[in-house]
């Protein structure tokens, strides 16, 4: 076998970006966008720009595709035998993306710096020969990164990861390239971890509120027995979102989520997972320097009496932990230090961890679905105001009809405040009488959310 540094002749271009497959593209462009999974469809909001809609789909479906190509291109053995596509001889089999990587980095091929470095949602893939090939990743503060790649029939042992992916929005059949460890708070060192820690504790810090719980009003007493108290004395609550970096406990992530249990990719979101986040993956300019993660938060209630009583069940502050949840963040490494925040309203479902919780019961529980009765699917919109700690409502994105009521066509709203799911509406009471019926002062703490909302997802 010849030497591999012989096949960068500066005579030669052998980095190539494959032309879009034409009659494909021409195919794509004639057919609607495809529609969402249940999970993410339900959670679509009529409040939302036709702009926010189409970015939300797009990164939603762009990560569960991802997610199923990585899974099922895992089960495949791929440098032996290539899968038959429809590409010329010479580029068949040698067409590659990458892996989404914080933006702000750089990639080098056998000592040369790529200029663009093509994800799967991205950009055109790229086509490299027959060889063995060197890819180096750095960006500050991460570890560097380094594995060997080989394009058969090159002998030696491959160090990088690699999964075949399918059809995509650039119609080829392609291999996608994986660092042996993706990018997480353990591929950096203690200082720098320990800082993006406490800024992501301190970001998350600012969503914590207070307001009091009334005399008849309910809360959640202990979220593992599902005890519901009711409150006979005013209780002052405090609502937070405390970062889960854990990894000594087992994961228990319910509800909707970006994997399985607290994982994307088999990577623990505890420690920060890297997303494939179509939002910022044309960015060709650079002019986005941004790290997508999954990470994972538990909310916390704090309740203490305001006025000490012998007939309050709640004689003591008491601290109430729920459940592990997914969060996206989207964070930067700007000046030597990290700078970390929310995406755009409406480009995920997992931006306000204030919902997260009433969304996972709607969308786990097929009541909430549709009224099969009139055969109406329902859409919701879930919406936090500037108090957290007020509660979440999700309302129907659509009027519903209510069989058999005098509430021919209204808005269903539902409450989930204090932990506990109300009916904030005669509609949705009719819907679900299952549900407690919001007091008049829970309604209007309702209604206030819903006009004055300042995240809706």
């Amino acid at each position: 076998m010849s030497d591999t540094n012989s096949a960068y002749n500066p005579e030669e271009q052998i980095i190539e970006i494959s032309d879009l497959d034409g009659e494909y593209d021409r195919k794509q462009k004639s057919t609607k966008n495809p529609p969402l999974p249940l999970v993410h469809s339900l959670v679509l909001s009529a409040r939302l720009t036709y702009e926010q809609r189409r970015k939300r789909i797009v990164i939603t479906g762009g990560l569960f595709l991802v997610g199923l190509f990585v899974l099922f291109g895992s089960m495949t053995s791929l440098w032996g035998i290539w899968p038959w596509s429809p590409m010329s001889q010479k580029t068949s089999g040698r067409l590659f993306f990458f892996q989404t990587l914080p933006a702000w980095g750089n990639m080098t091929l056998d000592g040369r710096l790529l200029p663009q470095v093509p994800t799967l949602i991205s950009q055109q893939p790229i086509t490299l020969p027959v060889g063995r090939h060197v890819f180096i990743w750095h960006a500050e503060p991460f570890y560097t990164q380094q594995c060997v790649l080989l394009v058969t029939p090159a002998q030696g042992v491959q160090t990088c990861k690699t999964s075949i992916v399918g059809m995509n929005g650039y119609g080829r059949q392609a291999t996608l390239i994986q660092f042996p460890r993706a990018p997480s708070l353990a591929s950096m060192p203690v200082v720098e971890r320990e800082a993006l820690i406490q800024d992501t504790q301190q970001f998350l810090d600012l969503l914590q509120a207070t307001t009091v719980v009334q005399p008849g009003e309910r809360y959640v007493y202990s979220p593992d027995s599902g005890i519901v108290r009711t409150a006979v004395t005013p209780l002052q609550v405090m609502h937070r979102f405390v970062l889960d970096i854990n990894t000594a406990l087992p994961a228990n992530c319910e509800g909707i989520s970006l994997g399985i249990s607290c994982f994307v990719d088999n990577n623990d979101c505890r420690l920060f997972c890297t997303l494939n986040w179509p939002g910022a993956l044309n960015d060709v300019a650079g002019l986005n320097s941004d790290w997508h993660v999954a990470a994972i938060i538990r909310p916390i209630w704090q309740y203490v009496p305001i006025v000490p009583s012998s007939s309050s069940v709640l004689e003591r502050p008491l601290q109430v932990s729920g459940g592990q949840q997914f969060v996206t963040l989207r964070i930067r490494w700007q000046q030597d230090h990290w700078v970390v925040s929310f995406h755009q309203q409406g480009a995920s479902s997992f931006d306000d961890p204030n919902c997260i919780t009433a969304m996972n019961t709607l969308v786990t529980n097929a009541s909430y679905h549709s009224i099969p009765s009139v055969g109406q699917q329902l859409f919701w919109s879930y919406l936090s105001g500037k108090n957290r700690a007020e509660g979440c409502v999700a309302m129907t994105v659509q009027q519903v009809f209510v069989p058999s009521s005098a509430i021919f066509s209204a808005q269903a709203m539902l409450l989930e405040r204090f932990g506990v799911l109300l009916a904030a509406n005669d509609a949705a009471h009719q819907l679900w009488p299952i549900l407690p019926l919001a007091t008049e002062q829970e309604q209007q703490v309702a209604d206030s959310i819903a006009r004055q909302a300042v995240f809706v997802s």
